[in-house]
């Protein structure tokens, strides 16, 4: 695939995502440029990433605050759950 293909399907996913934000269903947030997104990619396959553009690409995001905020309180309550089984 050539450079200008790669960065323009990067492009395709980043709208995406934006498309996903603004309905407020995006937990990621991806605030590089799609030429940085494409290197990045690149490095991955050079490296022995076998997964499809699509799997790698979604892990470069950064997880918005609400989500970590989430994530820690699911994990709070799942030790919150776990003693008061255990103290029953």
């Amino acid at each position: 695939m050539s450079p200008n293909e790669k960065t323009f399907y990067v492009r395709t996913l980043l709208g995406h995502e934006k498309a996903k934000e603004a309905k407020g269903g995006n937990d990621r947030v991806f605030t590089r440029t799609a030429d940085d997104y494409v290197k990045r990619i690149d490095d991955a396959y050079a490296h022995g990433d076998r997964r499809n553009v699509d799997a790698i690409f979604e892990e470069m995001g950064t997880k918005t605050r609400n989500q970590k905020l989430e994530t820690r309180m699911l994990r709070s309550a799942a030790v919150s759950g776990f003693w008061f089984l255990v103290l029953q």
